[in-house]
């Protein structure tokens, strides 16, 4: 398995009788130096339009949503109690659809996921939702767990598989069957969320790559720079999506001619476009999907983001190892037995 790097947490090392690979069949002819061993291997499950899992934290089960596209693996409020976690508020904010929630911490004395255990785990705490909003949800399962891992996505066969890349990995190493379709990832910020570039109607757009919404959705001012009238956005009646944060937030659904996502063209795609406005931002009301959506102007800040709609009609693959996105379609289950 070689010497392992921890980045704000550190995971016991295990062995899955199985699943460590020495090489991946087919997949991996132009990468035979690299070698991928399952770390975990976590049965997911459709809830609500979003997957979620059962990890272990201090003994007691909890279910947590895999979300690609946040940043801190946390807790809802409501769920620290029962699980023994002691939650305190930090001072910092966490944004999200629907607005800002403040942040809080707490440290579970052991958490398990799937094959690999933790003590002292730190985790982050907020009041995403309430028990009658979400029943039987305790929290999300980010980036800051994941993104050390190159990330099996095989939501049709019902699995997450995280794998340590070993060896020589700038190439793509995959246990899937091709045919595959490789879109390279964007610098990954220092939040470890991943960004891919793709283009819609024509035009290039930065878009984040996201478990945890339920559909993809596009920023109002994105969606005005690819020729949309979003004046229509101002009228009464629209559909009202929530998130982490404490408001709803009016969207309306518009399909897009072409979207290019590396060498796969999707036609005639549906995507919701977000009610931000082009200026003047109230955070609280308008809400936001991510910090960059109140600086739309900024450098290096994501258009959209792509959610359920866009994962379920592939298998991907997230290969942090050779940083790519490897896509199959149509989508079979992986290569490597679960």
């Amino acid at each position: 398995m070689g010497n392992r790097t921890c980045v704000g947490f550190c995971w016991a090392a295990v062995t899955l009788a199985g699943l460590v690979c020495g090489t991946v069949p087919r997949a991996a002819a132009a990468a035979a130096e690299c070698t991928l061993g399952a770390v975990a291997v976590l049965p997911v499950r459709a809830e609500r339009g979003h997957y979620l899992f059962t990890a272990q934290i201090n003994e007691h089960p909890a279910n947590l949503v895999l979300d690609t596209g946040f940043f801190a693996t946390s807790l809802n409020l409501e769920a620290g109690d029962r699980l023994g976690v002691r939650l305190n508020r930090i001072g910092r904010e966490a944004y999200g659809i629907g607005g800002v929630r403040d942040v809080y911490s707490g440290t579970a004395r052991h958490m398990r996921v799937g094959q690999m255990n933790a003590d002292g785990m730190v985790l982050g705490g907020g009041a995403y939702w309430t028990a009658r909003q979400q029943p039987g949800w305790d929290g999300v399962f980010g980036m800051n767990m994941m993104s050390a891992y190159d990330i099996d996505l095989d939501f049709a066969g019902g699995y997450a598989i995280l794998f340590e890349a070993d060896g020589d990995c700038h190439h793509p190493t995959v246990g899937l069957a091709p045919p595959l379709y490789k879109v390279p990832l964007e610098a990954i910020a220092k939040d470890r969320q991943a960004d891919i570039l793709i283009t819609i109607d024509g035009q290039r757009v930065k878009a984040l790559l996201d478990t945890g919404a339920f559909q993809s959705f596009i920023y109002r001012k994105a969606a005005a720079r690819l020729g949309v009238d979003v004046s229509v956005m101002d009228a009464p009646g629209h559909e009202m999506a929530s998130g982490i944060g404490p408001f709803a937030v009016k969207y309306f659904r518009h399909i897009f001619h072409s979207v290019k996502i590396g060498p796969l063209e999707v036609h005639d795609m549906e995507i919701g476009i977000l009610n931000q406005k082009d200026n003047g931002i109230n955070r609280i009301k308008t809400g936001s999907l991510l910090p960059s959506a109140l600086d739309p102007d900024a450098p290096n800040t994501e258009d959209m983001v792509l959610g359920l709609d866009f994962f379920q009609r592939f298998h991907a693959w997230i290969s942090h190892s050779s940083q790519n996105l490897i896509l199959q379609y149509p989508p079979a289950p992986s290569v490597l037995p679960h």
